[in-house]
C-alpha cells in the first residue's frame, strides 16, 4: 500500500473522529486514535520525496523573485510564500511530466503521423512464444496510412504506395512497446 492511500484512509478516519468529537461522543480511546492518526499524516507529509531536479528550487525562487519584482511590492514573508508556491507548482508539474513521458505504443495517445520519436522496441525471445526479454532504444514513427504518390526514377511512372505498419499503433517497425513524448533536438545547421 502506498503512502497516499494510507494518508487518504487516515484523513477519512480523522474526519469521522472530529465529527464524533463535535457531537461529544468521542471516547478517550478515540481521542488517542485521533492524535495518533494526525501524527501519521504529519509524518507522511514530512517524508523526503525524490527530488525532480537539484536546480528546481533555485529556478522556482528566481521565478518567484522576478514575478514579485515585476508585479507587486512584497515583503520578505510574502516573497518566501510566493517562492514556496512557485516551487510547489514547478515540482508538481515536473513530477507529472516525468510520470507521463513514456506512453504506450498501442494506447489512445500516439504521435502524429510521420513524427520521429524515440521508442522502446520489445526484444522477443525466439525460444519462447511471445516472450519479451528486453528493450531496444530506437527511432520510430507512424507512417501516414493514406500513403503517398511516388515517381519511379527509372520508368518515370507515378504510383501510389501504402506503407506497411505494425501493431495497433500503426508503427513503421514491429514490436514497438513505448514511445517517449519529448521534442527531439533540432539538427545543427552549419
Amino acid at each position: 500500500m502506498d503512502k497516499e492511500k494510507i494518508k487518504e484512509q487516515a484523513n477519512i478516519d480523522i474526519f469521522n473522529l472530529h465529527k464524533a468529537q463535535e457531537q461529544g461522543v468521542i471516547t478517550e480511546f478515540g481521542k488517542g486514535k485521533l492524535e495518533a492518526l494526525e501524527g501519521i499524516v504529519d509524518f507522511i507529509d514530512s517524508l523526503q520525496e525524490e527530488p525532480v531536479s537539484e536546480e528546481l528550487e533555485d529556478f522556482a525562487k528566481r521565478q518567484a523573485d522576478e514575478f514579485a519584482e515585476r508585479e507587486y511590492e512584497v515583503d520578505s514573508y510574502d516573497r518566501d510564500c510566493l517562492s514556496k508556491g512557485y516551487y510547489w507548482g514547478c515540482n508538481a508539474g515536473a513530477k507529472w511530466q516525468k510520470k507521463h513521458l513514456w506512453k504506450s505504443a498501442e494506447g489512445p495517445d500516439l504521435p502524429i503521423f510521420d513524427r520521429e520519436v524515440i521508442a522502446l522496441k520489445g526484444i522477443v525471445d525466439p525460444t519462447a512464444t511471445d516472450c519479451l526479454c528486453g528493450y531496444e532504444v530506437i527511432f520510430a514513427h507512424r507512417p501516414d496510412t493514406k500513403g503517398y504518390d511516388g515517381k519511379s526514377i527509372t520508368t518515370g511512372e507515378t504510383k501510389h504506395y501504402t506503407p506497411k505498419t505494425y501493431g495497433e499503433g500503426g508503427w513503421n517497425i514491429p514490436n514497438i512497446v513505448y514511445w517517449l513524448d519529448v521534442e527531439l533536438p533540432k539538427e545543427i545547421e552549419l
